[in-house]
């Protein structure tokens, strides 16, 4: 059995498959996962033609995308030690498996050292299989354009791991435009699907954090990821974005049966405020239709 599982995931990239899965395949010790997530272009029978080793999974109830959603149903059938998650856009060397190995511990998880080189590969990390199950996973709640692999790793750091890094050498991203990466998202530009996963990361974190959880209940993160979707729609279509924008929440939180307080109802509230550092060059860059004077 191999030591890794390579997941990679494919909507529309067809064209991006065909130039990496041959690699994946080429990597020593290493399975090889496609999540066909209903791809228009049939990404997961091109795998069966022409790479025959690679598992292929096939989602065809979502007409969206959903990446962490993907990756956790291939997660849940693999039996490998450590899951390695590529996108299907990033061109692997055999190297890297070398120097991946030189740093993971059953204790660690590894992303790329990419500072200063980029975004294009930081969702790419190997993650001990069974600390990925035990925070939970990728949250699904995040359908949206990128984030859920940094939400990810601020869940793996809270659970005690480190990150242990891979040079970047060994790894290359294949250059496209941003209309490829937000083909299915529902028309949001990258800025702003951002914007709301970056606020939505926060709030989810400072609560987790608060009650002791490795993960919140998903009606309750897809209560705060609604909130934070409407926070961000109204703030970047402000006149005057110097107001900034408030969102207060309450969470049910149910003590464990013997614990001081156990008998009592609790509730915790966490009000945040989003306030941008210069409203006039946000106005700018989210082109409120009002003119908004300094």
């Amino acid at each position: 059995m191999p030591q890794f599982d390579l997941i990679t995931v494919s909507k529309g990239r067809l064209a991006h498959v065909k130039q990496t899965l041959p690699l994946f395949c080429r990597l020593p010790d290493v399975g090889v996962t496609l999540v066909d997530y209903g791809c228009p272009e049939h990404s997961g029978a091109w795998a069966a033609e022409h790479c025959p080793g690679v598992r292929v999974v096939k989602v065809d109830d979502d007409p969206g995308i959903n990446v962490s959603r993907a990756r956790n149903i291939a997660a849940r059938q693999s039996t490998a030690d450590y899951l390695f998650f590529v996108d299907a856009d990033i061109l692997v060397q055999p190297a890297a498996i070398a120097a991946i190995t030189a740093v993971i511990t059953p204790d660690t998880y590894a992303t790329v050292d990419a500072e200063g080189i980029g975004d294009d590969l930081r969702g790419t990390c190997v993650v001990p299989r069974r600390h990925f199950e035990a925070v939970g996973g990728y949250d699904e709640v995040l359908k949206s354009y990128g984030m859920e692999d940094i939400e990810l790793y601020q869940r793996l750091d809270d659970h005690g791991l480190k990150d242990a890094f891979v040079a970047a050498a060994a790894f290359q991203a294949i250059p496209h435009d941003d209309a490829l990466r937000t083909r299915y998202f529902g028309g949001r530009s990258i800025g702003k699907l951002r914007l709301i996963a970056s606020f939505y990361l926060e709030y989810v974190k400072v609560f987790r954090r608060a009650l002791k959880v490795p993960q919140l209940a998903i009606a309750d993160r897809e209560q705060i990821h609604a909130a934070c979707t409407s926070l961000i729609d109204q703030l970047t279509a402000a006149s005057d974005p110097r107001n900034g924008a408030r969102i207060g929440m309450k969470l049910p939180h149910q003590l464990l049966a013997g614990k001081l307080g156990s008998d009592m109802d609790w509730q915790f509230e966490l009000t945040m405020t989003m306030k941008p550092k210069d409203p006039l060059a946000f106005r700018q860059r989210f082109q409120n239709p009002l003119l908004y004077r300094k």
